[in-house]
């Protein structure tokens, strides 16, 4: 470990890290696959356990042993979410997403509950999307201009 506490795998990932403040000690380790992905993050009595399927799709999180399963389209569009138990098996929460012809998200359905996403138009008249992390869940919609790859955009919460 360097003297910032923190360790590098082969694929220069972070897999261990650890925070000294006094007496206190925070260790946050990660493990990695034989393909580079998240494995595994254990970090005082909290771990996480990542899935992934043969499409190389996140499918599974185990956090702290609570289920947490990804469903995709055919077109590989995350399709749902649901925490606690699989799909047909009554979960805790579910998270539903539905797309146009094209592709484009237009609506999400939570707990049973439809949401339909209405987009604004751009400065320069185009669609714009809303924000999404990696797994295609919303982080977050923007009502004011922001600068992204030098276009400013605009993005409308319903």
């Amino acid at each position: 470990m360097n003297p910032h506490g923190i360790s590098t795998g082969c694929w220069d990932q972070r897999t261990l890290r650890e925070l000294r403040n006094g007496a206190l000690r925070l260790t946050e380790e990660k493990t990695y696959d034989r393909f580079g992905r998240l494995s595994k993050i254990k970090s005082g009595s909290s771990e996480v356990i990542y899935y992934y399927n043969s499409f190389n799709q996140f499918e599974k999180r185990l956090i702290n042993n609570v289920p947490e399963y990804y469903y995709y389209t055919k077109y590989g569009q995350l399709r749902a979410k649901t925490l606690g138990a699989e799909e047909d098996k009554n979960p805790l929460t579910s998270l539903k997403y539905f797309y146009s012809r094209p592709g484009m998200i237009v609506a999400r359905e939570v707990n049973g509950a439809r949401q339909a996403i209405r987009k604004c138009a751009d400065y320069t008249g185009s669609a714009s999307n809303l924000f999404h992390d990696p797994f295609q869940g919303i982080v977050r919609t923007q009502t004011c201009p922001m600068l992204i790859r030098e276009v400013h955009i605009r993005v409308c919460a319903q």
